[in-house]
């Protein structure tokens, strides 16, 4: 279980039904070769299961070196969020299939603002606090997806996770701001 359960949502990058069964958590990063395979995992399992489940995305890189690409990647898709979430899962998309930064850059373009720099900070420290140091880290309700699955795994289990009641014990890990 996750040591700091909740993260607040204006800190959160969600995709899907934000009233769904079941949310997984990804703690992921743009220049993980792993990180690439579990995205295209999720990806599938959103287009499945549609509106029972959701996405929430959290990205595992330093919002203190911003000339890193995995940083810069970050933040323009943050930025992108914040104008419109659905641009925002597509740019996501594009960058876990294609990973070619010079290209992506020249379709969705740099950085420009640096509002985004709040929720990069955010979420570094609740991975910290989590004790996160690696990626992909994928979070089913408030549980770790044990690493003695692979993430290919994790269509295997979803009807069963869907079955479960994760209202009551262990909620969603996004909370809406207050």
């Amino acid at each position: 279980m996750i040591l700091a359960p909740v993260i607040d949502d204006r800190h959160s990058i969600f995709f899907g039904n934000p009233n769904a069964v079941l949310i997984v958590t990804s703690v992921t990063n743009p220049m993980c070769g792993f990180c690439e395979d579990a995205f295209k995992v999720y990806d599938r399992l959103m287009k499945q299961y549609g509106d029972r489940i959701g996405l929430n995305i959290l990205f595992n890189v330093s919002p203190y070196n911003l000339e890193e690409e995995n940083s810069r990647i970050a933040q323009k898709v943050i930025e992108i969020y914040g104008k419109d979430p659905k641009i925002a899962y597509k740019a996501l998309r594009d960058w876990f299939y294609n990973r070619n930064f010079t290209d992506w850059i020249n379709i969705y373009g740099h950085p420009k603002d640096e509002n985004e720099l709040i929720i990069l900070k955010n979420q570094y420290q609740w991975i910290r606090t989590n004790d996160i140091n690696y990626s992909p880290v994928t979070i089913v309700g408030q549980n770790y997806f044990p690493k003695k699955y692979d993430i290919e795994d994790l269509p295997m289990f979803m009807e069963f996770l869907l079955s479960m009641d994760f209202s009551q014990k262990n909620g969603p890990i996004v909370r809406k701001a207050q």
